[in-house]
């Protein structure tokens, strides 16, 4: 699990949802907005499952792009209303978009923590340990050309996160936070 590392900021640039929510929808900014902040486990987002599939475009900023490697961490509910396949898009300098992360945020009840000492590893209890979280690396950006299965770090600092399906317990899943740390 990755541990109370620094956040990096990041900016929502579009918002796209199934239902044709955008970030015109007030709401529904909001949601991407707390769903972004660097403390979004504080205070989160719950969609609903119509929305999927949704895809979230956000700047990284503080140098994502010159990083020798970053982790993407998402935090979730405990109980199983969690996105489930999820792609992170990293925005090539010709603007082209290439896949780096390909995966599904794991159904169990294992990977909770309560989101200020301990980030996974915790059975979930819906108290102590209330969040899920998942974390991907991205490898150095000294290989964009890499592309798909390389890992990079976008040389343009922007990504593309695609929530594809969710685990959706009464119609509706949690996203309380993307990081880049």
């Amino acid at each position: 699990p990755i541990g109370p590392c620094a956040a990096l900021d990041l900016t929502p640039v579009s918002a796209i949802a199934a239902d044709a929510a955008s970030l015109a929808d007030p709401v529904f900014a909001a949601k991407i907005a707390a769903a972004l902040s660097a403390d979004g486990t504080a205070s989160g987002a719950t969609f609903e499952c119509t929305q999927l599939p949704m895809s979230i475009t956000f700047a990284a900023a503080s140098g994502a792009a010159a990083l020798d490697g970053v982790f993407l961490r998402l935090a979730s509910d405990w109980l199983l209303k969690r996105p489930a396949q999820v792609e992170l898009w990293a925005k090539a300098a010709d603007g082209s978009w290439r896949p780096e992360l390909n995966f599904t945020f794991p159904d169990s009840p294992a990977v909770c923590g309560d989101g200020e000492e301990t980030f996974g590893n915790r059975d979930c209890d819906g108290e102590r340990h209330r969040f899920s979280f998942y974390a991907e690396a991205l490898g150095p950006g000294t290989y964009p050309e890499l592309g798909g299965g390389g890992g990079a770090v976008a040389a343009t600092g922007e990504y593309r996160l695609d929530l594809l399906s969710g685990y959706c317990s009464g119609g509706f899943f949690k996203l309380d936070a993307v990081q880049m740390l």
